[in-house]
């Protein structure tokens, strides 16, 4: 599936993972258990004790336990996008992975003894299987999210109920976060002047990790972007995001390119452009302050499209995959990008605007106007009817075209209530491609936002 990212559409990844799973379960790596197999000393200094000799089925056990645990990842991680998961903690009870090196199964490693057994390596010791183990615990981290998202939405409990779920997630988030090995922590330099396997690996899998979490506090947290300390909070962490994403770039080009990263990058950027329209035409106070924090803005978002750019560079079996794609909104990093350059645009014409220059409309329905005409574009320019730069993007009347949402697509309807009204028949971010499930707070009149 890692070979198909950004060859397929998501839904056809989807069905290959569907299948995938069922394949697993028919195969029985769903019911490995404990497998036996780990953490098992012996004394090697015996004269009696047998050498070591090959077991190829607990070496087939390990792998099947790799390959399971990978799809569970995959599903879990998935989840968030899509509202569900498949695979349910209570059906399976396969064990996770050892935290050893490939090495550790063969033969000649001093970490397999005369009976077959393997020894597990501390977590503090940066292994082939390191990344995997605490990728694993953030899949985990998803799930839970997802079942506390679910939870609220189909009981509709009540707010301190909600505020009450919000800060058990952060609980748990900061608690992965302390429980790091050195080699992972915020600040670690560890590996980053290695040029040799595997340290050389652990910069990369420091900040896929540091990634996540940080989009899983996002996304916990964003609905406080309206207020003053929440704001800082999110910005923070969307930074954080989009400087991540560039050092994986600079350092992997099979990672930088992961659509999940640049999907993770995207919000963050969305984020933060949302927010500066919401202040774009209110009064501050400091107006010196408040233009820094714009140009300082502005700037971050401009890093996420050259990434969106510079990370983009599509293999001709990527353009054909694009060629035969029926709807125009599945082409990740284009629109993503000509979605940020447009709100960009609309961003700096609202600032440099009058009164009198016909602006009047709530930003929200700007943003609406702009993103309609986004969409108009896509479906034309995919059907070659017109050529998009024959369609204007002001922002001051509304598009002639009717609305053109995908009936599948996923709707955030409260990811911002600085710019959402609440109400789903307005609600701006029907026409980003973004995965977050629909709000609570639009559905049973809660007001929990994840």
């Amino acid at each position: 599936m890692l070979l198909l990212d950004r060859h397929e559409e998501s839904h056809v990844i989807d069905a290959i993972l569907a299948t995938a799973i069922s394949g697993a379960q028919k195969l029985g790596l769903h019911r490995l258990g404990d497998a036996k197999i780990a953490c098992v000393e012996s004394d090697f200094s015996s004269a009696t004790s047998p050498p070591p000799s090959t077991n190829p089925a607990l070496v087939r056990t390990e792998v099947g336990i790799r390959i399971w645990w990978a799809l569970v990842m995959r599903d879990w991680s998935r989840g968030l996008s899509l509202d569900y998961y498949s695979i349910h903690p209570a059906h399976f009870n396969t064990r996770l992975p050892l935290h050893i090196n490939d090495e550790d199964l063969c033969p000649s490693s001093a970490g397999a003894n005369g009976l077959g057994f393997i020894n597990e390596r501390p977590r503090s010791e940066f292994t082939q299987t390191s990344y995997t183990i605490y990728a694993l615990e953030i899949a985990t981290l998803a799930r839970g999210c997802i079942d506390s998202f679910i939870s609220l939405r189909s009981t509709k409990k009540e707010v301190n109920t909600s505020a009450a779920m919000r800060t058990n997630l952060n609980r748990k988030y900061e608690e992965f976060l302390a429980q790091l090995p050195s080699h992972f922590r915020l600040g670690s330099s560890a590996g980053l002047n290695s040029t040799t396997p595997p340290t050389a690996a652990i910069p990369v899998h420091r900040w896929m990790l540091h990634q996540q979490i940080w989009s899983l506090f996002l996304r916990l947290h964003q609905a406080g972007v309206s207020s003053e300390g929440g704001r800082t909070g999110c910005h923070l962490l969307a930074q954080n995001i989009i400087t991540t994403q560039s050092q994986i770039q600079a350092r992997c080009t099979i990672c930088g390119t992961l659509s999940t990263n640049k999907d993770q990058m995207f919000k963050a950027a969305v984020l933060l452009l949302a927010d500066l329209l919401s202040a774009s035409n209110v009064p501050s106070i400091d107006r010196s302050c408040a233009q820094l924090n714009r140009v300082m803005t502005r700037s971050k978002i401009e890093e996420a499209m050259e990434l969106l750019k510079t990370g983009d560079n599509l293999t001709e079996g990527e353009q054909r995959s694009q060629e035969h794609q029926s709807d125009p909104w599945e082409t990740p990093a284009e629109n993503k990008l000509r979605i940020l350059e447009a709100l960009m645009n609309l961003e700096e014409e609202i600032v440099t605007s009058t009164p009198s220059s016909g602006l009047e409309q709530p930003i929200a329905q700007k943003i609406k106007y702009v993103l309609q005409r986004l969409q108009i574009i896509n479906h034309e320019n995919a059907n070659g009817a017109r050529n998009p730069s024959q369609i204007p993007l002001s922002s001051s009347e509304p598009p002639a075209t009717a609305s053109l949402t995908h009936p599948n697509e996923l709707q955030d309807y409260g990811v911002l209530p600085v710019l959402s009204s609440g109400d789903a028949d307005d609600d701006i971010w029907q026409f980003l491609n973004f995965d977050f499930p629909a709000s609570p707070q639009n559905h049973d009149g809660g007001d929990f936002q994840l």
